[in-house]
């Protein structure tokens, strides 16, 4: 009987003594970005505001979205990051031929957005004048 209680007792110590479970630990919410406007973007030959807007899931706090391209017909504003989740810019009248170019915006990589313009409409030439006593 002495045994049966020592058993009993060593069981008992066994289980009382066993270490709680570790909490699983969660995996880190994955950040999401998003460009939601229209890619790519058509502008007239007039041009006009860019506005490229964007959406975050599980934002990482650390990070800022900015904007860079490598053309000089589409420039920043004192607003360009003023918006909640768009960037503005401003795309100048094209006086020449169609052009296109990519905006880069970068977060937590780079996403491009392709700008497209149309050409500026061409103008007739107007006709000559008739010489003077030249019938046509």
């Amino acid at each position: 009987m002495k045994r049966l209680s020592v058993f009993i007792a060593a069981c008992a110590f066994a289980v009382a003594c066993k270490p709680d479970p570790q909490p699983t630990p969660q995996p880190e919410a994955k950040v999401e970005f998003k460009i939601v406007s229209q890619n790519p973007m058509e502008f007239a030959a007039e041009g006009g505001d860019c506005v490229i807007r964007y959406e975050i899931t599980n934002p990482d706090e650390s990070l800022n979205v900015s904007a860079s391209t490598d053309v000089d017909w589409i420039t920043e504003t004192d607003a360009t990051y003023a918006g909640q989740n768009e960037i503005v810019l401003v795309v100048a009248k094209n006086e020449g031929d169609a052009r296109t170019a990519k905006v880069v915006l970068t977060y937590d990589k780079q996403y491009e957005v392709v700008v497209n313009q149309e050409a500026a409409p061409v103008e007739p030439e107007p006709e000559p004048e008739p010489e003077p006593g030249v019938v046509t």
